[in-house]
């Protein structure tokens, strides 16, 4: 498939709309139609399935050039990995791992066309997007013969399922129209919780947690953006200085300032949520429940390295380096690179003691993210398909960029 062509078709919103529509009808389809038997071939088919999606990148330089800080190669490989990890460890149907594996890990490819902060006034936002584009790749060629009908369909709605909306959102294009963007459903018939939609989203929150999260969300600041409040379902807009006040407010003040978090605002909100109690962990089990209570204590380690500077900590000259560094590993390529440079230069802007405290976290979240790059060496290490999973993707990359 032709990439230009594929972003020719997005601009048609009715036609995707209709096609959308059918993915939707995709989300009680019979798993058992998936023709994966164990656990090992759910990874060997899985990953040969993500390397056929992800060929129109080989040639084409959109992901890197298309794709923000932060929604770009390092988060697919981290999905990957956490794709992986899952798949390995979890008690289910491999049938479901097969999907949830693959979906898991291109959940985001659709911003490599929609821009993630730019869909406020979208019908057809990046998950949507992703969905149509792996429905395509995968609908050509070799991929048609070797991932079946039934598979890909089920692939393409937990792509596009992965954005949990809790309730329908009304939504004004830029050409007037006005229309609700419905709910994905992710319950079966008997009211249990679609793992393969469910596993997808957890790959997606296992990136959402952590210290690569404190980076993440960090290379996503160099412009002021309208980002997503999935607490109460609007957007609100990010302004660089503001965002980076070094505090923490009760959500009635929030709600006073218009909705705008701060960072440690928006990191604490996401912490909030790890948990079954949450609507978004509610069904969390098993290797996800462990990833996923390990990295909400990291992240609320980081939180409070921010909220509570040593008075003896002074940035030294390697402070910078070490972050933009790190933040270029976070997003691998240039991307990371350039967009670290031109942060750490606007941190100089704000004030000192904003500054001082962020540096520290992020010292200290670099710190974490080394000790989360060792644990998953040494789990990738140890599986007999290491060298297939390090082989990595083309037009992509490999985990080793981020690890």
């Amino acid at each position: 498939m032709n990439v230009g062509t594929f972003l020719e078709k997005l601009k048609d919103e009715a036609a995707c709309e209709n096609r959308l529509a059918e993915i939707r009808s995709g989300s009680g389809q019979d798993i058992g139609a998936v023709g994966v038997r164990s656990r090992r071939e759910a990874l060997l088919h899985g990953l040969a399935a993500i390397r056929m999606a992800l060929l129109p990148f080989k040639d084409w330089d959109a992901f890197r050039d298309r794709t923000e800080a932060g929604h770009g190669i390092g988060h697919l490989l981290r999905d990957f990995y956490h794709a992986v990890r899952l798949t390995c460890r979890l008690d289910a149907d491999p049938r479901q791992l097969y999907v949830g594996l693959v979906g898991g890990t291109l959940h985001d490819i659709g911003c490599a066309f929609v821009r993630r902060y730019e869909e406020a006034g979208r019908i057809v936002r990046h998950a949507e997007a992703g969905a149509l584009f792996v429905d395509e790749t995968l609908n050509s060629g070799e991929a048609a013969e070797r991932v079946p009908e039934e598979a890909r369909r089920l692939i393409c709605y937990a792509v596009a399922a992965h954005t949990h909306y809790l309730k329908p959102m009304a939504v004004r294009t830029a050409d007037g129209r006005e229309k609700a963007i419905q709910p994905y459903p992710d319950l079966g018939s008997d009211g249990s919780p679609v793992l393969n939609v469910w596993m997808t989203r957890w790959c997606d929150r296992l990136d959402c947690n952590g210290p690569a999260f404190v980076g993440r969300h960090f290379l996503t600041l160099l412009h002021d953006h309208s980002d997503f409040d999935g607490q109460n379902q609007n957007f609100y807009t990010v302004r660089f200085a503001e965002h980076l006040r070094p505090i923490i407010r009760t959500p009635e003040e929030i709600k006073a300032d218009g909705g705008r978090r701060t960072m440690l605002e928006h990191l604490k909100m996401f912490a909030d949520s790890q948990t079954n109690a949450s609507p978004y962990g509610r069904h969390d089990r098993g290797e996800m429940s462990v990833l996923r209570d390990r990295y909400r204590s990291e992240l609320e380690r980081v939180i409070q390295a921010v909220r509570e500077v040593p008075d003896s900590y002074r940035p030294d000259e390697f402070a910078e380096p070490l972050v933009r560094d790190w933040l270029g590993r976070v997003e691998p390529g240039e991307l990371g690179v350039r967009t670290a440079d031109q942060l750490i230069a606007r941190l100089r802007e704000i004030e000192p003691d904003w500054r001082r405290a962020w540096l520290y976290g992020l010292e200290y979240a670099r710190y974490r993210y080394e000790e989360w790059a060792d644990v998953a060496r040494d789990f990738v290490d140890g599986l007999d398909i290491a060298d297939e999973i390090y082989a990595g993707f083309p037009g992509v990359g490999n985990l080793h960029a981020v690890l």
